[in-house]
């Protein structure tokens, strides 16, 4: 997988692309399993970042699906169903912070040809990932969410619904402010230069409500990014 990440990290290689999100698509043990792959796998992806041939790629995917396909019970290849149930619930803020830089960059640039460099900034620490509901439930927060507030606060908070990108400086200043401060303050939301914080700008209100349609939106999102491994 380093093999495969470097390279895409430095924006070269740009169809060994694919194989890296069908990669993504799994859940850990099938990440792990790439990790631990016979020396005759691991060379395929070596071969990726060393001048892995392009005509290959084709037959490269084709048999990494049917790889990915044959697996089953923990280690099977989600369906768009089960993909979307585990994105809904999965704890994305402590997962390894690689992984987290290529969801949020994925999800940031996409198919756009104007491309946001995320991956340098959150290195280098100039973004970070936000919490929009922050991690301490103020009372401005409590009145926010309404009645079921420490219950929504407890399931959502660390969520990939709940998380969008922001500068640095402005999420030490603010990070426990009001969704309304939050949105209006000097480089608040309003204006950032990312797309997805935007979007988020554009609610009135930040609950339950918003929080599923978010989720919502993004699911659609990932599974045009990461789609089925049809054979």
């Amino acid at each position: 997988v380093a093999a495969v990440t470097s390279p895409i990290r430095q924006n070269e290689y740009v169809k060994s692309e694919p194989c890296f999100y069908y990669l993504m698509r799994t859940d850990e043990d099938i990440a792990k399993s790439a990790s631990d792959a016979k020396p005759q796998n691991m060379d395929c992806l070596v071969r990726m970042r060393n001048g892995f041939r392009m005509e290959d790629m084709d037959s490269f995917l084709e048999k990494m699906k049917y790889v990915l396909g044959s697996k089953k019970e923990k280690a099977a290849f989600p369906t768009d169903e089960d993909f979307a149930e585990g994105l809904k619930t999965k704890n994305i803020y402590t997962m390894p912070t690689r992984y987290k830089a290529y969801i949020f960059e994925r999800l940031e640039n996409g198919d756009s040809s104007e491309y946001k460099e995320i991956y340098n900034r959150l290195d280098s620490g100039e973004y970070t990932i936000e919490h929009i509901m922050p991690q301490k439930l103020t009372p401005a927060w409590a009145a926010e969410l309404g009645d079921d507030a420490e219950s929504i606060h407890d399931q959502w908070l660390h969520r990939l619904a709940n998380l969008t990108l922001a500068a640095s400086a402005y999420n030490i200043r603010y990070s426990n402010s009001s969704f309304q401060e939050k949105k209006t303050m000097k480089d608040g939301y309003l204006q950032s230069g990312l797309k997805m914080t935007q979007q988020i700008a554009k609610a009135d209100h930040w609950g339950l409500t918003e929080l599923e349609e978010r989720y919502s939106s993004l699911i659609q999102q990932c599974i045009c990014l990461w789609p089925y491994a049809d054979t």
